[in-house]
């Protein structure tokens, strides 16, 4: 796992060298154990290396063929590569070191751009094609590892983090108005935009060819949800059950130390019940526990790590202080108010003290319907058959009517957004029970001179085209958009930013592309059962390997208590942060509506923790990004080779 950087100057001016050590040395947190940059030329590749396999020096990165007219940089890991390489060297191809990423190289020059189809893995890549005098940039199938870029007729700088294009000073640092609003409803910005005007993310499945004079994109993969029908439940279970034992097992290879987190819940849970079965593998697995009612989970992930004899660490936290939100602000470096980021940060710090590579359980929900929002939009649709003084009328009599409990899934709240957004269409609904403003509630949120920089506009735009593309019934088309949008958005980039802050490398068995393929031909009637309770597959084939308590529990998520947080330890944090004048400079929010939203919070007149965290989170990040450079910019260690041609 590591951080790459790139600059290809189309104009074919020279490579500017402070820009390319810049770019490298602040990524050192990627990659903390070697850091190199090699130019000729228009083009300049950057790497910071975290060794997991192979932990040679004949590994390091930028790397080269024999001719030296390929260099790569890349950042993440092929578990297929030992196969790969074994039919490379049948080609003809010789090796100098024991990596994937020289597997990459030879892949490239035998198969062209044609080598991603053959990959399994996690990965961003850059490869500078001197043959061709152009730039090859590549994301992986399911979007786990970033890769960013800004283009024009000039030059291509590229990098695993914004951070490292903005050390490009000459670049204008402003937000993006559409990314903002969509920021505002999911708590994420949607790819291929980021916050920042002119830069850019490469999507998941996809390939940028960039020379002097043409861009070239193609989405080479992409999930498509439409059930085999005639599937059996044996076959299913059967089916998914060797493809996920597989793809642990193909992740157990490592040169280092590595763990689990193990969060006590089913997805989690099951991937250390796979990984348990090597008995020769001493198994160290981590959880994060805040000890406030509602929000602990030690109690189950003690459970499962006695049930299946791995070594577990437990920490408690307490509130984290203003000088933590403001490192996760920094490591998000767009603006992320997922609060499920809090204990991710909290939690790859501790487990980076024991590890160096941790397995998770990321994915489970999108591919097997864990989310509760596919049992509401089938819920949804019988009601709406109802009269419409049942549903608009004593239902939402009955959601205004309960108290404000500002619990981890409290019922008041639950009812009240699913109220809201009881009219909409149903594929409409499911993302509106999800936001944090909607699109009427913004309208008072903003500023008048922003407000005209979004006319028309609203945040499920970002959305609709997934949705256009999806096809199969309607969990289907849900499932099939939450993997391609939510998950990398706003799930991948939590996992990432949280993880990679401390130099944590995160594998995801249920991402492995063979699971993904066979899982999105399951239909749904083996993946939920008569009450729309799903993840029916992953149940069925955990009974005996967990308890029976870890299978069957209700979901419960791993959200931080903000909205307690906000009224108590961090009530002065917030309403510093969220001050008249700190809101009123944005120039894009109205303060007037800020000061309610944090009044309505202190007064238990609404549990507004979600949008004050979103709030918080976006003053934070605007301050850090668009004001005066911030002084973390500074934090870059390390040295860096120059490598010759």
């Amino acid at each position: 796992m590591c951080g790459i950087a790139g600059i290809f100057c189309r104009d074919g001016a020279p490579i500017p060298m402070d820009l390319l050590y810049g770019m490298t040395r602040v990524l050192y947190h990627r990659g903390p154990d070697y850091g190199a940059v090699w130019r000729q030329a228009q083009f300049g590749l950057g790497h910071r290396r975290l060794k997991i396999i192979d932990l040679s020096t004949s590994a390091n990165q930028p790397m080269t063929n024999e001719t030296r007219n390929v260099w790569l940089s890349f950042n993440g890991e092929i578990y297929n590569y030992k196969d790969l390489k074994d039919t490379l060297t049948a080609s003809g191809h010789s090796f100098r070191s024991n990596s994937d990423t020289e597997v990459i190289v030879h892949a490239y020059e035998e198969w062209g751009v044609a080598f991603l189809d053959r990959l399994n893995g996690m990965f961003s890549l850059g490869v500078v094609d001197l043959r061709n005098n152009h730039v090859l940039l590549a994301r992986d199938r399911m979007g786990i590892k970033p890769l960013f870029y800004t283009c024009n007729d000039t030059r291509l700088l590229f990098a695993s983090e914004i951070k490292s294009i903005l050390m490009d000073h000459s670049l204008v640092r402003a937000v993006e108005p559409r990314s903002l609003d969509t920021y505002l409803s999911f708590n994420y910005v949607a790819a291929p935009a980021t916050m920042f005007k002119d830069i850019h993310q490469v999507l998941p499945g996809e390939y940028i060819l960039v020379g002097k004079d043409f861009v070239k994109r193609k989405i080479y993969w992409r999930p498509s949800f439409v059930a085999d029908d005639a599937m059996t439940r044996k076959e299913c279970d059967r089916g998914f059950f060797d493809l996920l034992s597989a793809s642990v097992d193909r992740r157990l290879r490592s040169d280092v130390p590595f763990g689990a987190f193990l969060s006590g819940g089913l997805d989690s849970s099951s991937i250390v019940s796979l990984m348990s079965r090597h008995k020769d593998l001493v198994l160290k697995t981590f959880s994060i526990d805040f000890g406030e009612k509602g929000f602990s989970e030690a109690d189950n992930s003690r459970l499962v790590s006695r049930f299946l004899g791995v070594e577990h660490h437990i920490k408690t936290v307490s509130p984290p202080g203003p000088d933590f939100f403001e490192r996760l602000v920094w490591s998000s470096e767009e603006p992320t108010a997922d609060s499920s980021a809090v204990p991710m940060h909290l939690l790859s710090e501790f487990a980076r003290s024991h590890v160096t590579m941790v397995f998770s359980g990321d994915g489970g929900d999108e591919l097997l319907g864990g989310y509760p929002t596919y049992a509401a939009t089938v819920a949804a649709g019988y009601l709406q058959k109802l009269p419409g003084f049942l549903t608009k009328g004593l239902m939402k009599t009955m959601a205004n009517s309960l108290p404000v409990v500002f619990g981890k899934t409290s019922l008041d709240y639950q009812l009240k957004v699913f109220m809201r957004g009881f009219d909409l269409p149903a594929h409409e609904r499911h993302y509106y029970w999800r936001s944090i403003f909607d699109d009427r509630a913004k309208g008072s949120l903003y500023a008048r001179a922003f407000r005209e920089k979004v006319p028309g506009f609203r945040a499920f735009d970002a959305v609709s085209p997934y949705f256009d593309e999806a096809r199969g019934t309607l969990l289907e088309r849900l499932m099939e958009v939450d993997t391609r949008f939510y998950l990398p958005n706003d799930m991948l980039v939590k996992v990432d930013r949280s993880s990679m802050a401390y130099g944590l490398e995160v594998r995801n068995p249920f991402l492995d592309y063979n699971v993904v393929e066979f899982l999105a031909r399951v239909p749904p009637r083996l993946k939920f059962d008569c009450c729309m309770r799903g993840k029916m597959p992953l149940k069925r084939v955990m009974k005996g390997k967990l308890p029976a308590g870890i299978i069957y529990q209700k979901k419960k998520g791993f959200n931080a208590p903000v909205s307690r947080w906000f009224r108590g330890p961090l009530k002065d944090f917030v309403h510093d942060v969220l001050s008249k004048n700190n809101v009123a400079g944005t120039g894009i929010l109205n303060p007037d509506r800020v000061q309610e939203i944090v009044s309505d919070h202190d007064r238990a007149k609404a549990d507004n923790g979600y949008k004050i965290y979103g709030l918080l989170v976006f003053i934070l990040w605007r301050e850090m990004f668009l004001g005066k450079p911030s002084p973390l910019f500074d934090r870059s260690e390390g040295g860096i080779e120059l490598l010759s041609n």
